[in-house]
């Protein structure tokens, strides 16, 4: 039987009890929401499940269409291959034809070789009996330049001297003597032998074939023994015939007539003016040619065009520049150099003053030009700062280059010229010739 308790110890049992309950309560609700939220997820993961698989069927069904496609392209490619096998073997008649047919025309190819061979052997016999020729011709030239001399100066005396003196007069002395006719005969030329290409096939648009009587070759032809002193009397044919002389010697013999006691000119003397004009004419086109050599070659003339380089250069001066100092040395600091300008077309040339040498560490610092940490003095400059900043290495076949105009040139401080490749700079500056009360030196 139980014992009464106080109602002071009922009230402490129910708050003691509630107090459990509520934690209760509180653990049962955690657990229900913890299994709904674990109930929602898998339900979440059931749909996407449902999602992948239905994906997957999609996919499996496409794969399946595509394997069907690929099975009718294996059918169809195996037609073709069976069609490609026939064409194939029908190519490789082809082949074989033309196989033969090459090996044909590589047989009348030798022979058209061979006998362009002797054609060039044809050919080289040819120039050399023309300058056999030639080298005759210019003595035989020289020889009557100097009897036309010696002409005119017995006509001169004979016209300076009374007719009733003329017995008396001493033979003229002249300077060298004549060669012997003899000398002045070319031999004749050798006929060169002609030959053909010997192909049958092609008869209707070749030549038949000429050889040397008796069914030889062509020879070889030995160069000529008067080819290498030719080419040494060269010089002295060139300055015999100097146009000069020649046009001033011309003009006296035409403006001069002849006394009628003198015999005129033997018949020859036609052929001889169309020698001399031949002459000239070779003497023209040489002096063309030295002189665009000249100009080409060892002095340029350029004209500056606006105020970069003031006040060294100014606008319009003309200036002769030349690439020979760069072939017996390197560049210098200090050097008026000509170069193609970057980014611009073929011919224009920009006109700068060399800074910096290849391998040196260029500086522009507060309108300094420093070299190596040292500063650099320029004399030349018509202010004595330099605008921008600079601080870089030059590179080992480049150099550095400005205008003395620095407030308005377009040099390397621009990233669009930057450093200038040694071997693109034209020439140096060296003289200016206009104006011509400032001709001299370009420094």
């Amino acid at each position: 039987m139980n014992e009464p308790v106080s109602a002071q110890q009922q009230l402490s049992q129910t708050i003691v009890y509630k107090q459990k309950l509520n934690q209760l309560l509180e653990e049962t609700e955690n657990s229900t929401q913890h299994l709904s939220k674990q109930l929602q997820r898998q339900q979440t993961m059931v749909a996407a499940a449902l999602n992948i698989e239905e994906t997957n069927r999609q996919k499996l069904k496409a794969e399946q269409i595509l394997l069907n496609e690929l099975e009718e392209q294996n059918k169809n490619a195996m037609l073709e291959l069976a069609v490609a096998k026939q064409k194939s073997v029908q190519a490789q008649h082809n082949y074989n034809e033309q196989l033969n047919n090459i090996k044909n025309l590589h047989s009348h190819l030798e022979a058209d070789t061979a006998a362009v061979q002797n054609q060039q052997e044809m050919i080289k016999q040819l120039m050399e009996n023309w300058q056999s020729h030639n080298f005759f011709l210019q003595k035989q030239q020289a020889a009557s330049q100097e009897l036309e001399n010696r002409l005119k100066a017995l006509r001169q005396l004979m016209n300076s001297t009374p007719l009733d003196a003329q017995e008396e007069l001493p033979p003229m002395e002249f300077s060298g003597e004549l060669p012997p006719l003899e000398d002045l005969i070319a031999p004749e030329p050798a006929k060169p032998e002609e030959t053909v290409p010997q192909n049958q096939e092609n008869a209707e648009s070749q030549p038949a074939e000429k050889t040397a009587p008796g069914g030889n070759e062509t020879p070889k032809v030995a160069a000529h023994a008067n080819a290498n002193f030719w080419e040494s009397k060269q010089h002295a044919y060139l300055k015999l015939n100097d146009p000069s002389k020649t046009d001033k010697q011309s003009a006296e013999t035409t403006d001069d007539e002849p006394p009628t006691d003198v015999p005129e000119e033997p018949a020859a003397a036609p052929a001889k003016k169309k020698g001399a004009w031949k002459s000239y004419l070779i003497c023209i086109l040489l002096a063309v040619a030295v002189a665009l050599a000249i100009r080409t070659w060892v002095l340029m003339p350029t004209q500056v065009s606006g105020k970069s380089m003031q006040p060294t250069l100014e606008p319009d001066d003309k200036v002769l520049t030349s690439p020979l100092p760069y072939l017996l040395s390197e560049p210098q600091r200090g050097d008026i150099v000509v170069f193609q300008a970057p980014n611009e077309d073929n011919g224009i040339l920009y006109v700068k003053r060399i800074i910096a040498l290849p391998d040196e560490h260029l500086q522009i610092i507060d309108g300094q030009v420093y070299i190596n940490e040292k500063p650099l003095d320029e004399d030349y400059l018509a202010e004595g700062t330099t605008n921008g900043y600079i601080d870089t290495l030059v590179p080992s076949d480049s150099v550095f280059v400005m205008g003395d105009n620095r407030r308005i040139s377009h040099d390397s401080r621009d990233s669009d010229v930057s450093f200038i490749s040694i071997s693109t700079i034209n020439g140096k500056a060296l003289w200016r010739i206009y104006p011509f009360d400032s001709f001299g030196a370009v420094k």
